[in-house]
């Protein structure tokens, strides 16, 4: 009984150490505030294996990269390792202005 708990422990353990998480978000740029980038993430602890992308609704900005252009989302990626973050510019936000009413 004991040799079974054991065993189940260390399975879900070499399993968490196995799992990718990947994140994509927005962030804006350190040294110029109004870049925007496109981070894809892996915030796991394992590799990341033929990773794809789909992108439902074009992002659509004046001065943006679309995304349909982005050779890593189209085509996707073999691996990502663990903590390894990608940047993609994706646009230049500094001539945009919001109107307010």
């Amino acid at each position: 009984m004991l040799t079974n708990k054991l065993a189940k422990e260390t399975r879900l353990s070499r399993e968490f150490f196995l799992e990718s998480k990947i994140l994509v978000s927005l962030e804006v740029g350190e040294a110029a505030p109004s870049y925007v980038y496109l981070t894809i993430k892996n915030l796991g602890k394992g590799v990341a294996k033929n990773v794809r992308f789909i992108i439902e609704d074009q992002f659509e900005h004046l001065n943006a990269v679309p995304l349909s252009k982005r050779n890593v989302l189209t085509q996707g990626m073999d691996f990502i390792p663990p903590d390894y973050k990608i940047s993609l510019f994706l646009m230049d936000n500094s001539n945009y202005e919001i109107g307010l009413k």
